[in-house]
């Protein structure tokens, strides 16, 4: 069985010049914290998170890592998630390695509500981290979309 959990990144500022530079408020980082002790609480650690290299992700992913206690090798950030879409995000999934059973990934709107409504056939539009949790009984990412549990 493989887990994925998609979510979009914490509340930013809106004061940067440059939208990749912009970083998470005081709300964005305490909401990244609280992400992760939901997390926790619910038994669901990831042991892969792969996020966007825009700040406001990485931080996020970081906040989260903090909390969930994973290693800094359990981080991974990918430049493409900042620009891709849904389509994307799901070929990204398909090549994680199939001996990680709980991933995550940490990206922006409109591709991750894109993604969750691909994968769930019902439209949504997440929130500033929000997280939604998807299980396959796949036993490969390869084929993660093709054995969802509603």
């Amino acid at each position: 069985m493989k887990t994925l959990i998609i979510m979009r990144h914490a509340h930013a500022s809106t004061g940067a010049c440059n939208d990749f530079l912009r970083k998470l408020t005081l709300e964005g980082i305490e909401e990244s914290k609280t992400a992760g002790l939901n997390l926790k609480h619910a038994g669901v650690i990831p042991e892969l998170i792969v996020a966007s290299s825009a700040a406001r992700a990485t931080e996020t992913a970081r906040e989260l890592a903090t909390v969930l206690q994973l290693a800094a090798n359990q981080i991974v950030f990918d430049g493409t998630i900042y620009h891709c879409g849904s389509s994307e995000l799901l070929t990204l999934i398909r090549h994680v390695p199939d001996n990680i059973k709980v991933m995550m990934i940490v990206g922006h709107n409109p591709a991750v509500s894109e993604l969750v409504s691909l994968l769930s056939s019902h439209q949504h539009s997440l929130h500033p981290a929000e997280q939604v949790i998807v299980r396959s009984s796949s036993e490969n990412w390869h084929d993660f979309d093709k054995y969802l549990h509603p």
